[in-house]
């Protein structure tokens, strides 16, 4: 069977639409995954805002209160705060 230019174009536009959508669900579950991690480390954590959890957490995590975040496109291992150990917060 031979396929036309533009019916090749669309199967090519739906492959990266169905790549896209696979890629966001990815994103979506590990984001629940480490959610799910951090909010384990603190107990009433549920019951927080968004601003109030990520302020807890910035908090907890850094050791000056500020965030560290990696460069954008940069590697998480190559961030300030890389290879640090966390500490558990209830002591």
């Amino acid at each position: 069977m031979s396929y036309t230019k533009s019916q090749l174009q669309h199967q090519k536009e739906l492959e990266v639409a169905r790549e896209r959508i696979r890629n966001r669900k990815k994103r979506t579950r590990r984001l629940i995954q480490f959610g799910a991690i951090a909010e384990s480390f603190f107990p009433g954590s549920d019951r927080l805002t968004p601003e109030e959890f990520q302020n807890l957490l910035s908090s907890r995590l850094s050791p000056s209160g500020r965030r560290n975040p990696p460069e954008e496109n940069q590697d998480i291992s190559q961030a300030d705060n890389a290879g640090c150990v966390i500490k558990d917060w209830r002591t």
